[in-house]
Parts: C-alpha cells; sequence; structure tokens
C-alpha cells in the first residue's frame, strides 16, 4: 500500500478541515503499521473529532504526540542496524540491501531496534536404513520447514541464532533411530522453523516433523508407515517388503509431498521451497528420495546396493538406503543436511 496523499494546507474552519484529519489518520495509520506495528509503546491514535467538540483538541495533542514519539524514536521505523559484518550485499529494483547469512549459532548484535526480514530453515531429517534383510529399503529423510517473515521486529541487543543440526541417517532396517535422526529447530525471537521428521526402515515407521519421512519397504501383511506431520507435508509410501522390485517412499519437503515408491523405483522427495534473500534464489527444505531395488528417489536415494546420500541443501532431507540382496549387509541411510537462517536489511 502507497503511504497516502497528505492534505493541503487550510484555514483552521474551513469545510476540509475534516476530511483533512481523515487523510492525516490514515497517515499516522500507514506510519504505524509500516513500522511500529510490534511497538507497545507507540502512542494512541486520534480519533476523527466534530468541529466545536471538546474532542477537537484532544485529537490536535494525539497527533502531537505520535508526531514527537516518532522523531525521538526514527530507527522503529526503518531498518535495523546490525553490527556483524554482512555475508553480502546487492541491489534489486532500486534498492540495496545487505545479508547475514548464519549456517550455525551464532549472535545477531543488533545495535538500533528496527524492521528486518528473516528466512528460518530446520535441519533435515536422516535418511531411512536398508538391510540386512533382502529387499528392504529405507525411505527418505524429510526437509525441514521454511519460515519467511518480511518486516519482522528486531529489538537492540544480542540475540542469539539457533540453527538445526541435520538429522542422522539410521544404519540398518534393524537399528532403531535415536533423537538425533530428527532435524534440527532453527530459531530467532520467538520465530522458529521445525526439523524434519527421519525416513523409515522395515521395522520403524517414519517420524513426524515439520514435514514427515518416507515409508521403508514393509511387511505385505501392513499399510506403509510414511509420517503423518501435525503441519507440514507428509512423506510417500513405500513398497511390501520382500519383492525383488520394491522400494521406499520419498520424504516430505517443505513445498510438497513425498512421492511414492513405485515397484523398484524409490519415491523422489518433496519439493522445497525457494528464497531470494541473499539475491539469488535457492530452494531449501527438499526431501530425500527413497531407496530402491531399481533406482533411488531425486535427490540422494539409493538404488540396488547403495547407502543413502546426505541431503546437499539447507534443510534437505537425507536419502533412504538399499538393499535388494546381499546376504547380511546393512547400508546406512544419508545424513540430513543442517537449516539456515538468513537476516537481510533495506539500507537505502
Amino acid at each position: 500500500m502507497p503511504f497516502p496523499d497528505l492534505p493541503p494546507e487550510r484555514i483552521p474552519g474551513s469545510p476540509g478541515h475534516l476530511n483533512d484529519h481523515q487523510i492525516i489518520d490514515q497517515a499516522l495509520d500507514y506510519i504505524q503499521q509500516a513500522g511500529y506495528r510490534d511497538d507497545p509503546d507507540f502512542p494512541p491514535l486520534p480519533d476523527v473529532p466534530v468541529l466545536g467538540q471538546s474532542g477537537h483538541v484532544t485529537a490536535h495533542d494525539r497527533i502531537l504526540t505520535v508526531l514527537e514519539y516518532v522523531k525521538d524514536h526514527p530507527a522503529l521505523g526503518g531498518p535495523a542496524a546490525i553490527a556483524n559484518t554482512p555475508t553480502g550485499t546487492y541491489t534489486a529494483n532500486g534498492h540495496t540491501y545487505s545479508y547475514w547469512l548464519f549456517p550455525s549459532n551464532s549472535t545477531l548484535q543488533v545495535t538500533g531496534a528496527g524492521l528486518a526480514d528473516v528466512c528460518l530453515v530446520g535441519g533435515g531429517g536422516g535418511g531411512g536404513g536398508a538391510g540386512p534383510a533382502d529387499h528392504s529399503h529405507g525411505g527418505g529423510g524429510a526437509g525441514g520447514q521454511v519460515v519467511t517473515v518480511l518486516g519482522g521486529y528486531l529489538p537492540q541487543g544480542s540475540l542469539d541464532v539457533v540453527v538445526g543440526a541435520g538429522g542422522t541417517g539410521i544404519t540398518s532396517s534393524n537399528d532403531y533411530p535415536s533423537k538425533t535422526s530428527f532435524g534440527g529447530v532453527s530459531r530467532l525471537l520467538g520465530w522458529e522453523a521445525a526439523g524434519g521428521g527421519y525416513g523409515g526402515t522395515y521395522r520403524q515407521a517414519a517420524q513426524t516433523g515439520g514435514n514427515a519421512g518416507g515409508g521403508g519397504t514393509h511387511d505385505p501383511q501392513q499399510t506403509s508407515a510414511y509420517g503423518t506431520p501435525t503441519g507440514g507435508n507428509r512423506g510417500g509410501k513405500g513398497t511390501a517388503w520382500g519383492s525383488p522390485t520394491s522400494s521406499g517412499g520419498g520424504g516430505g519437503g517443505a513445498g510438497g509431498l513425498g512421492g511414492n515408491g513405485v515397484g523398484g523405483d524409490g519415491g523422489d522427495g518433496g519439493d522445497g521451497i525457494t528464497e531470494t534473500l541473499t539475491g539469488k534464489a535457492y530452494t531449501f527444505g527438499r526431501g530425500g528420495g527413497g531407496g530402491g531395488s531399481a533406482s533411488g528417489g531425486s535427490p540422494h536415494g539409493g538404488a540396488g546396493e547403495a547407502s543413502g546420500a546426505p541431503g546437499s541443501e539447507y534443510g534437505g532431507g537425507g536419502g533412504g538406503a538399499a538393499h535388494k540382496g546381499t546376504a547380511d549387509v546393512s547400508r546406512p541411510g544419508g545424513d540430513g543436511y543442517h537449516g539456515v537462517v538468513i537476516v537481510r536489511i533495506k539500507t537505502n
């Protein structure tokens, strides 16, 4: 919404005076919403008065109070001032931006309160393991959640930046995953992006997270245990265990569902979400592909006799492992990739 037109100069008592008050109130409302909406100390906006009423003087007093507050707190209406050295700068649409990319835990030093754009990506979940049972394939780990906040308010101070770790791949279909198989949560102030759930195996159902892991191959008498998240996207189903043409499902991604395993082809990981806060387009939070006897799901799913490959972009889920027939051999799923936190301000 553009800044409202300001009223022309008028003589008090003229017919357009009340209309002027309405326009002034629209402008003050714009200022509050654009730069001070998270500021609990912002003064109350004036009511539109009726000429001759005592409330007319009150309205003028409130207008002056708001203007004095804005004059004394200019940083709140503009970008935050950040002392950390920027990761990079770029120009787009006539504006210059600085951004800070945090691939691990850190501290954001805000020397002047103000506004910033923030992107948080949770860690990707670990992929499901395969073997030693024949034709047992792991499901893909889920991608981390992607949360973007435009025009968020950063208070002055040292702010903790928490970046979610990638989940560890499950070593085989017999092993039960640990808490480290989940992707970790990324956090700044009250904003959070959940990590992805891990991929399933023959003996272990896929798990939920910000997005859910893909199901591994399963007992022919049971339904594939893919993960169903409370929020985000579910993983795909694996096929029945014991067939030479079997496969695991793909992990859910931040931008889409994981694909089902089909015959010997592992399900593809769910789509990620593309963000441009760094001036370039990067895709975050893609689910890992499931393992398969013929081919692994994209990306990172193992094929035939292969471990799952680790996630390769921020928040990417690990690939599911494949094991089609070598006795007493286990294949681990791939590790999920860690998350990231990105902060951007407009400098002109």
